[in-house]
């Protein structure tokens, strides 16, 4: 009965999870409950990889430009691809040498906003309670996929800006169990959520995707304004 609630569920989340195996898109950030399928993506691009080298090593075949060629990877994706970068430093340097750990256990596009609020909030010895409004200047990304102030699932929470910044100011950033099934619905911190406002910062988005900055403006309640800028991810814990 492809009429029934249930069949039209059921087809709306296998066209969203076969659109997530053909491209990892980002529609996930735009939905509070239905985030689980981002936590298939890097497995769906590695179990990708495996049966890639297995066929290959059997004998399937496929076109040598994959990559460069005139209906390849490259231009699939870009209008003006940067071939050249292809085989830069081939076999001298590897990408995952550049790989951060993250000291919280959300998106890392949201750490370097915690590191500011955390480094502002240690400085001048602040409680989340002297702090009356947290902007946040960040990144059209950061803009546009993650000002949630009412994530409704674990996965939300993760990519949730206000949520996250809410951590900092109460000082849970580095607990994750902030973001956990018990923790994400807190009454306490979605009030913090509610102080924080994203704005565009064109700065930031001059150093954008190479660096996730971001700048930070707390607001005291006595009428101070507190500002840093952080332009490297892991600042507040060197």
């Amino acid at each position: 009965d492809w009429s029934s609630d249930v069949c039209s569920s059921d087809l709306t989340r296998a066209i969203g999870i076969g659109a997530s195996c053909a491209a990892g898109l980002m529609e996930f950030s735009q939905d509070e409950e239905g985030t689980m399928i981002k936590r298939m993506h890097a497995g769906r691009a590695a179990q990708a990889g495996v049966i890639a080298c297995d066929l290959a090593q059997r004998g399937m075949t496929s076109p040598r430009a994959s990559l460069d060629g005139k209906y390849g990877y490259a231009r699939a994706y870009s209008n003006e691809p940067n071939l050249e970068a292809l085989d830069r430093d081939l076999w001298a340097d590897f990408q995952i040498r550049h790989n951060n750990f993250k000291p919280y256990a959300c998106c890392g596009m949201l750490h370097a906003p915690m590191d500011g609020i955390v480094e502002l909030m240690k400085r001048n010895s602040l409680s989340a309670n002297d702090v009356s409004q947290v902007h946040i200047g960040g990144s059209h990304a950061l803009i546009e996929q993650h000002d949630s102030k009412t994530p409704e699932s674990v996965m939300a929470a993760q990519y949730s800006m206000p949520y996250s910044a809410a951590a900092a100011l109460v000082g849970r950033a580095m607990d994750p169990r902030v973001f956990d099934e018990g923790s994400y619905q807190d009454p306490a911190i979605l009030a913090e959520a509610q102080k924080v406002e994203l704005e565009f910062d064109p700065g930031i988005e001059a150093i954008f995707p190479g660096k996730l900055g971001a700048s930070v403006r707390l607001r005291t309640r006595d009428g101070r304004e507190l500002r840093t800028t952080v332009h490297e991810i892991g600042r507040a814990h060197v």
